[in-house]
């Protein structure tokens, strides 16, 4: 066989995942234990699995998904298991079905070690690469003689074809990413990485309904400016209630969070500069979870408290990033800089990465057929 026709079999596969964060990485390890021969296609290789906001998995209303993931066979509460910085048991005082963990991910760790997973795993290839493209052809339906859409493959930016029986998106927010940091807004899916621009167009051609959602993330700080002795100490669980029910660890290693709180300063600071939020500006999409508001859309749904918890929680080991659990925020960064400035233990703090939101396209979820036609 020649070189040539080697290649081309290499593009061949089962199953193409494009994306690799938690839904896509589980997705390929989930394809390949069957047997399958799948390709894992992402940006940028070096951030398998990177967290973008908040390094925690589970806590009210993802516990039990991450377990029932576990059992499942998926990876994601084996690892947050083992690569974590602090276990919390919630929910405590409750029954034993509302009980709950919050795991604070060692992020640095845990990709790592799920990128060393995926490439231990039989049958998956990585590839980096930027898909742009969704290849279908026209297929009869034997049951009624009409004519639907069958997925064959994808194209690339670099312009290669890969060919499959079936694909997985889980693009998370990529698609059409827009940054937005007051004013100011750039294309990307995270800050600093590049956006896919052109694979929602392809979806929107095949009769996909596409819209525009946006999330934010708070300022990340140099823990060496922050002072702790101003700051409530909040251990984890020695002896947590484990996400995975193959885990057999006899205790767990914890490093501690801090607790502070918004003041009525902090408050007044943001009402006087509202104005430049990009909330209120129409600078963002203002169609995000409602469940994780910012900082500015706390004080315009709740103009009257003046008190907002605080978490700093520590992004990995091996980084002094400390991310700033209560504190959302795309607004700009001398706002940004004059809210710390009202906070607990925050007087002198710097900033090492901005709070920004990002915009981008996905596909309501109510468009999931066996077949799409």
């Amino acid at each position: 066989m020649n070189r040539r026709k080697m290649k081309m079999m290499d593009k061949d596969y089962d199953v193409i995942v494009v994306g690799a964060g938690h839904a896509g990485v589980e997705a390929a390890l989930a394809s390949a234990r069957l047997g399958n021969k799948v390709a894992l296609i992402t940006l940028y290789l070096d951030t398998i699995s990177m967290m973008s906001c908040n390094p925690s998995i589970g806590g009210p209303g993802k516990s039990n998904l991450v377990t029932e993931i576990d059992v499942l066979g998926g990876e994601m509460g084996r690892h947050i298991d083992e690569f974590n910085l602090q276990l919390k048991d919630l929910n405590t005082s409750k029954g034993p079905a509302a009980r709950i963990t919050r795991g604070q991910a060692d992020k640095y760790k845990y990709r790592k070690k799920m990128r060393e997973k995926l490439e231990k795993t039989e049958n998956i290839s990585l590839i980096q690469d930027c898909v742009e493209e969704i290849l279908v052809e026209d297929i009869k339906d034997s049951q009624n003689s009409s004519y639907v859409k069958k997925v064959t493959g994808i194209k690339t930016r670099l312009g290669i074809i890969y060919n499959a029986k079936a694909i997985v998106l889980a693009t998370g927010t990529f698609l059409k990413g827009k940054i937005v940091i007051g004013d100011v807004t750039y294309s990307a899916g995270r800050q600093g990485e590049t956006s896919a621009e052109k694979l929602s167009d392809s979806l929107r051609e095949l009769g996909i309904k596409i819209e525009r959602y946006q999330t934010a993330t708070p300022p990340r700080l140099d823990r060496k400016t922050i002072d702790f002795s101003q700051l409530e100490e909040l251990k984890g669980e020695e002896h947590p209630r484990y996400f995975s029910l193959f885990t057999k660890k006899e205790k767990n290693n914890t490093v501690p969070t801090w607790l502070t709180y918004t003041s009525e300063e902090t408050i007044e600071v943001i009402k006087e500069m509202m104005k430049f939020s990009p909330i209120v500006s129409g600078m963002v999409n203002t169609h995000g979870p409602r469940h994780c508001p910012s900082i500015d859309r706390k004080v315009l749904n709740f103009p009257d408290k003046a008190k907002h918890q605080i978490f700093l929680e520590m992004e990995s080991e091996n980084s002094d990033e400390i991310y700033v659990n209560g504190l959302t925020t795309a607004m700009p960064a001398f706002v940004q800089e004059k809210i710390l400035r009202t906070i607990k233990g925050l007087e002198n703090a710097k900033i090492m990465r901005h709070g920004y939101a990002v915009e981008y396209d996905y596909a309501p979820a109510s468009q999931l057929y066996p077949i799409r036609k």
